[in-house]
């Protein structure tokens, strides 16, 4: 991410990156890919070979309320995962 993004745990594995207000489906879409491709490769954690993976949920949406903009991308996350994981899903509403 860059020096500007917040990256904010929700609980458990769940993270959020809110993008800034003018970003598209283009801009969303880039960061999602970026992210499933950092997460790939195999990292060092004390001493051994880890690796973990990742799904994502996209949503550019024009909701106003925190909690309803989360309910898109969560429910985008939970497709991205029932088709495969290691992937991104546009919420309905982005699309």
């Amino acid at each position: 991410m860059r020096g500007e993004d917040t990256v904010a745990r929700l609980g458990g594995d769940e993270f959020a990156i809110p993008l800034e207000q003018s970003s598209s489906h283009e801009i969303a879409v880039r960061v999602a890919g970026r992210i499933l491709e950092a997460m790939r490769p195999p990292f060092s954690l004390e001493g051994r070979q880890v690796q973990v993976g990742a799904s994502v949920g996209v949503t550019v949406s024009g909701a106003t309320e925190v909690d309803q903009v989360l309910r898109e991308a969560d429910v985008a996350m939970y497709t991205a995962k029932a088709h495969g994981k290691g992937r991104y899903e546009l919420a309905p509403t982005s699309v």
